[in-house]
């Protein structure tokens, strides 16, 4: 909460970014050297709208896929609404040219922006996450569960997966799995591990 505005206000989320995305692909590819499995691993990384907007951002992303030999369909950015919001225009070319790398891209949090449902199908998207908050009131809230349903609906109609954040428990898996959600995140199925301990899981 204090770090990223800081690093984005001087600009040097720019480069920690990359080295961000750099160590992410780094340590996919050492688990494809070790394990035979690791090609199902999907590394999600998050990106700032300074990066995005960044001129240089493809170039540099697409050499670090180069130089660690991974493969661009594993990689899965994550934007916030609000990092598209800023130029709708824009940010569709700059995501373009980005998938244009055979990389995926997530709209991270939705719903706790300002985005319109019309608007969806213009992001070049491959999936959404639904934001934690969502879960968090959709089993005392009929009306909030109905439009939580209605997304999912939506992306489905854009051929967009869905992912719910911060699952919980067993009654909150349950209540997603009825509304077809098609992936789910959260302390239900793990709390954060160190690297070692991921193939041990």
């Amino acid at each position: 909460m204090e770090f990223i505005p800081v690093a984005e206000d001087s600009g040097q989320i720019i480069d920690i970014g990359l080295w961000v995305i750099r160590q992410a692909c780094e340590q996919l590819a050492d688990w494809q050297i070790d394990h035979d499995h690791a090609h199902r691993i999907k590394m999600c990384i998050n990106i700032s709208r300074k990066q995005l907007i960044n001129e240089n951002f493809k170039e540099n992303l697409a050499r670090i896929l180069k130089q660690t030999d991974v493969y661009p369909g594993q990689i899965y950015l994550e934007i916030t609404e609000s990092v598209v919001l800023k130029n709708i225009d824009h940010a569709i070319e700059q995501l373009d040219a980005i998938k244009s790398l055979g990389v995926k891209v997530i709209m991270d949090d939705f719903g706790t922006g300002e985005s319109s449902l019309s608007c969806l199908h213009r992001f070049p998207l491959d999936g959404l996450k639904i934001d934690k908050s969502f879960m968090d009131a959709m089993l005392q809230n009929r009306e909030l569960a109905a439009v939580v349903h209605a997304i999912v609906t939506l992306a489905d109609n854009f051929n967009m997966f869905v992912v719910a954040e911060g699952v919980e428990t067993r009654e909150q898996l349950s209540q997603i799995i009825a509304m077809g959600y098609h992936h789910a995140q959260g302390y239900y199925f793990s709390k954060p591990i160190p690297e070692v301990e991921v193939f041990d899981f």
